[in-house]
């Protein structure tokens, strides 16, 4: 395909000189028609930013037929703001480059339009700066995702189960990003009435999505419907079937032909039990075959050892081995006394107690429960009523806390200490604290959430004041804010 007589020869002589075809060229112009109109200087200056920036030149071609467009960008305005706010996301080397090259398309979008307003939209859920920017950098795609019409429903909707926004949502988004990507409507909604119709409780539902939000994004008729079927054909029952599900979600997204066929086959014919005991240990289908299931009931049999499947596999490989050891009668039940003698005496109680305090380390930092609202639950009540109310009181205190710890007011300037703006560097520097404006930053954050536009709107505007003006893409971000918060502000007083 020629295509010399329709495009700027220039630009054709540039393109051909770093390796594009005829083919590659006219689909190229085909995607982006302003490249006609770009300069050969333009080009190659981006073109060599890309490759300072940590971007092997093999891989550009490939970039540029995906996103013709970062050529047309300026390089001033547009390339190096994004690249540079991009940078302060990251922690690795080459994070940014590897991003570019994932979703070219990321270096389109506005700082000030687009990224700036991302990133308060996840710090409002409770998102880490530090968790946002790995988020980001490591998928990519979401950029482009719309915060009202995309965004926000998914948000919703998790809140809609039963969810919190504050901390319990973030950590979702976090632990599975690619849950942003797929509509409400189409596969996230059809997936929990799935669920819900198989007997799962609205309590498994939002622990489904805590734990293992990825089953919530597999299509239905495909994916979970099949494995439910293929569950009833090996002769589960509608509620062992419901109990498998709540215990173990996965169990409905693995390959029926490469893990759930397999392991069913050896419970029945290797290990000569019943359907009935996996239903009663669901985990049972998250242990790998060869690695535990066979090498484990291969030693059982040598020691002529009989035991549950939890006894059995709900223990580190050392843990098992020091049960296996123990001497015992043809068919001796492994429970109890084996599990006495496997630690030496003395060792257990000191094991536990450190274990108590790993846990409590975890589990809070600052008075405010670090993950999950049920770290204070040491004993799961029998009545169901008692246990809802020991879930509602620990998701009360989690909520208490975190407003406490964000809504308290700024700490006041110390009195010893005055400002005076003689034009000097050393005098104005001390006009700025990047810590204070952190504070009221998170503080506007917090004050938005809970819609006091007004005290959001002074404590943003106290942030920039504090901003260290070098702080470009915290400075954007923190105008952008007020910005929206000025705008609703002038809707709500109409």
């Amino acid at each position: 395909m020629d295509t010399s007589n329709t495009h700027n020869n220039n630009t054709l002589w540039f393109f051909k000189h770093k390796g594009f075809d005829d083919k590659n060229i006219h689909e190229i112009f085909k995607k982006c028609k302003r490249l006609e109109g770009v300069q050969k200087e333009n080009l190659s200056e981006n073109w060599d930013y890309l490759k300072k920036i940590g971007i092997h030149e093999r891989k550009l071609p490939s970039i540029v037929t995906k996103c013709p467009r970062i050529m047309t960008l300026d390089l001033n305005e547009k390339l190096i703001p994004m690249v540079q706010c991009l940078a302060t996301l990251g922690t690795k080397p080459n994070e940014v480059a590897s991003a570019i090259t994932k979703f070219p398309h990321i270096l389109t979008h506005s700082v000030e339009e687009k990224l700036c307003p991302l990133l308060g939209f996840f710090e409002s859920l409770g998102v880490s700066g530090t968790q946002v920017g790995k988020m980001l950098l490591h998928n990519p795609r979401i950029i482009s995702y719309s915060i009202d019409l995309k965004l926000s429903g998914v948000v919703d909707f998790l809140a809609g189960i039963g969810l919190t926004k504050e901390g319990t949502i973030g950590k979702i988004l976090v632990k599975n990003p690619s849950i942003m990507g797929y509509n409400v409507e189409k596969r996230l909604r059809p997936t929990t009435e799935f669920l819900l119709s198989l007997g799962v409780t609205k309590l498994d539902l939002q622990k489904v999505a805590i734990n293992f939000p990825e089953v919530l994004c597999r299509d239905v008729d495909k994916i979970l419907k099949p494995n439910c079927d293929y569950l009833k054909t090996r002769g589960f029952d509608s509620q062992q079937i419901a109990t498998l599900v709540a215990r173990y979600p996965p169990i409905l997204i693995k390959s029926v032909k490469n893990s759930l066929e397999p392991r069913i086959r050896f419970l029945v014919e290797v290990m000569n039990r019943g359907l009935e005991e996996a239903a009663d240990y669901p985990e049972f289908f998250q242990h790998g075959l060869k690695k535990r299931l066979e090498r484990r009931e291969k030693l059982l049999k040598q020691k002529n050892v009989s035991c549950s499947l939890s006894e059995m596999l709900d223990c580190n490989h050392k843990k098992f081995l020091s049960r296996s050891r123990v001497r015992c009668s043809p068919l001796q039940k492994c429970g109890a006394p084996l599990e006495a003698t496997s630690i030496p005496s003395g060792r257990s109680d000191e094991t536990s107690s450190k274990n108590e305090n790993k846990q409590t380390k975890m589990s809070s930092k600052d008075g405010v429960p670090h993950w999950s609202v049920y770290d204070n639950i040491k004993i799961i009540p029998s009545n169901p009523n008692a246990l809802m109310a020991e879930i509602n009181s620990a998701i009360s205190s989690l909520q208490y806390a975190k407003t406490t710890k964000f809504l308290n007011p700024l700490p006041p300037l110390p009195k010893n200490k005055k400002i005076v703006d003689d034009g000097n560097n050393s005098s104005s520097s001390s006009l700025y604290d990047a810590r204070m404006a952190h504070d009221a930053y998170k503080r506007g954050l917090a004050y938005m959430a809970a819609d006091n536009l007004e005290e959001a709107y002074r404590l943003l505007n106290a942030a920039l004041s504090k901003c260290p003006p070098d702080k470009i893409c915290a400075v954007a971000k923190i105008q952008s804010l007020i910005s929206l918060t000025a705008q609703r502000l002038g809707t709500s007083t109409r």
